[in-house]
């Protein structure tokens, strides 16, 4: 049975987003809640992940938490205890030793993939009546839980669901929390960092963190206002992409009727986004194959999920879009057509990428910066060439609930 075709005889142009001229990251997350490989498991899939073209892997807190290993290490214990010493009840963190870790580190680096660490520098444990190896009573606020989520002295200074809050406005929180972060990442040769409730901790802070950290560093601000979360970049950061997240579940979800035309309106600036569709802490949206599609071709640093990474029918579909991310989504991006079901964008040049997310096939026809040649679906998805007269017009066809990657062949 032949699927009914939607036609869109006009081509529109919405505005231009420029775009880093550098190479952008494709991050692997290593862990979940539901799923937590020890370092030497992590290490068995390095290989995996180079062939995949990965740039990069987001490990979890590396020392010992107050949890021993009941927790993924957000309750930080003892952060200069990397698996070595018998603390909480345990040697080995949750993810294994030390020397295993710097196996896996070591493993990495020998593949050409650099290694982020993630860092909890708002708090330490819950429980513990503020008595820790090198944190004292006199070290943390005691305000008890945040009350006003809208009030940023609150945010800052409340306790974050239990968690005793550490007071970086005095010398000694600041100079040890700094002075470890130095050491973390010297000991274990780390390549940069995720910081964790980045907004938890006093902005100023970030800026003094920044003369200390090397290398690729992220934060998580958790908001869907891009202006809050965007403005941690002054610190020296780059952030999580939620502002987009939010739209993107939206988006992609099941039965899904926000407007495909509102992923070009809404996000962080590519020279300072790590986009994401799910990580341990949030959910994904149900068409993740056309989310990855969007977030691999639209300018910024890619995280992925490890949820989705050994996904087998999702990993074939992201080994692919990875190489399209790194080969060919380059250059400025011009919206061409936003509408309900259908986005269709080009990174000027590079690459024509088509999103349909209706139950029909879409035929489309827009004007892009190339002139008579051939173009090439890199997706796979439509075995036919489709050609660019002399005026840059290309008309093609995106099929049901699914994507393109159109480029010179």
């Amino acid at each position: 049975m032949r699927s009914r075709i939607l036609s869109y005889a006009t081509v529109v142009t919405v505005y231009v987003v420029a775009a880093s001229d550098a190479m952008a990251l494709a991050i692997a997350q290593t862990f979940s809640f539901e799923r937590t490989p020890s370092w030497n498991v992590m290490k068995s899939k390095m290989a995996a992940a180079e062939a995949m073209g990965l740039d990069a892997i987001w490990i979890p807190p590396a020392y010992k938490s107050s949890e021993g290993v009941g927790s993924l290490g957000y309750d930080p214990y003892d952060r200069y205890d990397l698996g070595d010493y018998f603390q909480q009840g345990t040697r080995a963190t949750l993810w294994g030793t030390k020397d295993e870790l710097v196996g896996l580190i070591e493993a990495a680096h020998a593949l050409g993939i650099q290694v982020y660490a993630d860092v909890v520098l708002n708090h330490n444990g819950a429980r513990m009546n503020y008595v820790y190896p090198d944190f004292s009573y006199t070290d943390f606020h005691h305000n008890g839980p945040i009350l006003d989520w809208s009030d940023p002295w609150w945010v800052e200074n409340g306790d974050l669901v239990g968690l005793e809050d550490l007071k970086q406005e005095k010398r000694y929180v600041r100079d040890h929390l700094l002075d470890w972060l130095a050491w973390f990442q010297d000991e274990l040769q780390l390549d940069g960092f995720r910081y964790d409730a980045v907004k938890h901790v006093p902005k100023w802070f970030w800026s003094e963190v920044a003369e200390v950290a090397e290398g690729y560093v992220f934060g998580e601000v958790v908001s869907g206002d891009p202006f809050s979360v965007g403005d941690y970049a002054s610190t020296g950061m780059d952030l999580l992409d939620y502002p987009l997240y939010y739209v993107l579940l939206e988006c992609f979800g099941r039965d899904a009727r926000r407007p495909l035309a509102d992923l070009a309106k809404n996000g962080l600036e590519a020279e300072v986004t790590t986009l994401f569709i799910e990580n341990h802490d949030m959910p994904g949206p149900a068409k993740k194959n056309l989310a990855y599609a969007h977030i691999l071709t639209r300018g910024g640093n890619v995280v992925l999920f490890i949820e989705d990474l050994l996904n087998p029918w999702l990993r074939e579909k992201l080994t692919t879009q990875i190489w399209v991310h790194h080969n060919l989504a380059w250059g400025a991006t011009d919206y061409k057509i936003t509408a309900n079901h259908q986005l269709v964008y080009e990174r000027r040049g590079n690459l024509l990428v088509g999103i349909n997310r209706a139950y029909v096939e879409s035929a489309l026809t827009v004007t892009t910066a190339w002139r008579s040649v051939w173009l090439k679906d890199y997706s796979g998805h439509r075995p036919d060439e489709v050609w660019v007269d002399d005026s840059g017009r290309v008309s093609f066809t995106i099929p049901a609930d699914n994507y393109v990657f159109y480029a010179p062949r």
